[in-house]
């Protein structure tokens, strides 16, 4: 399943405090794409959104990705906050094929 990551720096911390980290996380970053756990990875822009970043993991379970971001050093700093949302596949395409009697069941 996948499993979409919003990754959002706390308001108000310096960039003093991130910058040690950033290469770390790059570099696990990078790892978990050639594991095949990471599919896609954005960057939020600061002057329309938080900082941060979005990623999409594809993983069994929400548990799994929280254990991976885990890893993060900023997550290990306590720098960064993540929230989690499961994408299961969009199941409502199915109404298309239903005869109408079953659709007004």
């Amino acid at each position: 399943m996948k499993i979409l990551v919003i990754a959002t720096v706390p308001p108000g911390t310096p960039m003093d405090e991130l910058t040690p980290h950033l290469e770390g996380e790059e570099r696990l970053s990078w790892q978990y794409y050639k594991d095949d756990v990471l599919r896609e990875f954005y960057a939020r822009d600061p002057e329309v959104d938080e900082l941060g970043a979005i990623f999409v993991f594809e993983a069994d379970t929400v548990e799994a990705v929280k254990t991976l971001v885990a890893d993060y050093p900023l997550a290990k700093a306590g720098l960064i906050d993540f929230a989690f949302h499961p994408l299961p596949p969009f199941t409502n395409f199915e109404l298309l094929f239903k005869s109408q009697e079953e659709t007004n069941q």
